[in-house]
């Protein structure tokens, strides 16, 4: 009798770690970048208002990609909502700003495989309070 009992915990047991496995939210890093770009006039401009983005998310570094996005319109804003047109732009640098740790993971379509890579809204995974 007691060995179906210790089988049968054993089963349980496989199937809760199975479904913690799957049910335990997977969670990412995020990083915040600020632009420096320079005209053909001379000026260099800024831009701080780039969201947070996950850097795994995409096959480039994220500021490459924010500058691809935003160069299919043709033009890079700002902070004071100015637009410059890329074939006036003579460089652009990069400087990361911050570093969030332990983001719940969120997806644009799952069933397309599609990860989101800007985080307007998101919530940060709590270490340490599991009281499971």
């Amino acid at each position: 009798m007691m060995k179906a009992i210790d089988f049968v915990r054993k089963i349980q047991n496989k199937i809760f770690e199975k479904y913690k496995s799957i049910k335990e939210p997977k969670t990412v890093t995020l990083e915040h970048y600020s632009l420096e770009f320079k005209t053909a006039d001379g000026e260099i401009h800024q831009y701080t208002k780039m969201l947070y983005g996950d850097p795994d998310a995409v096959l480039c570094s994220l500021v490459d990609y924010y500058i691809l996005q935003k160069g299919e319109f043709g033009h890079i804003q700002d902070d004071n909502h100015v637009k410059y047109p890329l074939r006036n732009i003579i460089w652009i640098k990069g400087t990361k700003d911050d570093v969030i740790y332990n983001v719940i993971e969120q997806w644009i379509s799952r069933s397309l495989d599609i990860r989101a890579i800007w985080y307007t809204d998101f919530e940060q995974v709590k270490k340490g309070d599991n009281n499971v």
